[in-house]
């Protein structure tokens, strides 16, 4: 075990399996509706689906990071308003793993904007990342059917 290493739940060493877990996880954040309406209506949901639909977008067309982010909004009908803090360290990360490509460009209101575009290992990245999510997601549709179904 190593030394002051933690799970956040219940405080006690995390294994070496799960501390490399941990450092493979995918990078960002999303915002999302949540339940309670007392609190901002959007909540962070899904580490690491950022960087899923980031490069769905780039697959797409080439955006600066605030394009993407009013893109994600607009296509989910404002149900996801990515976090900046957490938008542009993703895209960060994605440029050092070479996921995606940037260049310097006028922007809409002709103003210098760092242009994104995915690559090749990028592409390859979102067909497994696409593939997880479908995996993870059908896992917990069969999960809520069966608690359904039962009650």
């Amino acid at each position: 075990m190593l030394s002051g290493w933690k799970t956040p739940c219940i405080g006690r060493p995390a294994s070496r399996r799960a501390i490399g877990i941990a450092a493979r996880r995918p990078f960002g954040y999303l915002k999302v509706m949540p339940a309670d309406r007392n609190v901002d209506p959007r909540a962070e949901v899904l580490r690491g689906t950022l960087e899923m639909l980031a490069l769905n977008l780039l697959s797409v067309e080439s955006m600066h990071g605030w394009g993407l982010s009013l893109k994600l909004r607009e296509i989910s009908r404002d149900v996801f308003d990515v976090n900046q803090g957490s938008l542009y360290p993703a895209l960060q990360e994605m440029l050092r793993r070479g996921w995606i490509r940037a260049e310097w460009r006028a922007s809409e209101n002709n103003r210098r904007a760092r242009y994104y575009s995915i690559t090749a290992e990028g592409r390859k990245r979102l067909a497994a990342e696409v593939e997880e999510w479908q995996r993870a997601s059908a896992a917990v549709n069969r999960v809520l059917r069966y608690a359904f179904a039962g009650a």
